[in-house]
């Protein structure tokens, strides 16, 4: 599951707390401000209302704030549907959640932008659940998406593996190709030696030089089988 530094924050803060709620999450971005003026104020279905001095939440950084909730909306429903927090709703306020914003005369006004984006889950509670807990330990990491992993690393492992035999065996192939070619280069280097060396010339030794008294010639015809001579003779003229 890939969440971003702030859902991280977010997630830790679920874990060290027995719920969580956006009250809580914005605890530390807002200050708490006496609304003094006195007055109703409507926001869709809901009414802010004011009885003398009341107590409301001011954000500090609406821009951070905002991000925080889209944030917290975002990572509540990837935990909800990883089976990581269960989302509980016990009551459903009619009241405006007390959060403002003061205009330039030093009045409170609701604040319409974070009022239109926290409305419909102002009243949640989120629950952890044993698993949340391993997600947290293993680096944001659920058990489903470590099984995947796991499996994904062994499947990269055997494609190494037939690779890297592959690549052996190719290897392997070159070497027994470029021995072959070098033998065939050193028999052709011999066998063109062999031919530039060869010579016609033969010594005959005749045992009985009478036999061959009427020879005026004598070819030497050589062949698979044997080596023999033929005469031929001829008369002098």
């Amino acid at each position: 599951m890939v969440i971003s530094d702030i859902q991280k924050i977010i997630c830790n803060d679920i874990l060290n707390s027995t719920f969580y709620s956006v009250d809580i999450m914005l605890t530390d971005l807002v200050k708490f401000e006496t609304i003094d003026n006195p007055t109703h104020k409507r926001f869709e279905k809901y009414w802010a209302l004011f009885k003398g001095k009341e107590h409301g939440l001011v954000p500090q950084d609406r821009v951070l704030v905002r991000q925080y909730v889209l944030e917290y909306i975002a990572l509540v429903n990837l935990l909800v549907d990883a089976g990581l927090v269960v989302r509980t709703n016990p009551i459903t306020s009619e009241y405006i959640y007390p959060i403002y914003i003061q205009d330039s005369d030093g009045k409170f006004f609701p604040d319409q932008l974070i009022l239109s984006l926290i409305r419909e889950i102002v009243d949640d509670e989120i629950y952890p659940l044993e698993p949340f807990k391993h997600f947290i330990k293993n680096n944001f990491v659920t058990i489903a998406e470590s099984v995947e992993i796991e499996e994904r690393h062994k499947r990269q492992h055997e494609s190494d593996t037939i690779k890297e035999q592959y690549l052996e065996e190719k290897k392997a192939r070159r070497i027994s190709q470029r021995i072959s070619i070098g033998l065939a280069i050193i028999s052709l280097a011999v066998s063109l030696y062999s031919a530039y060396t060869y010579s016609i010339t033969r010594e005959v030794f005749i045992k009985n030089p009478s036999a061959f008294r009427d020879t005026t010639k004598v070819i030497l015809l050589q062949t698979q089988n044997d080596l023999h001579f033929d005469t031929l003779k001829s008369k002098l003229r």
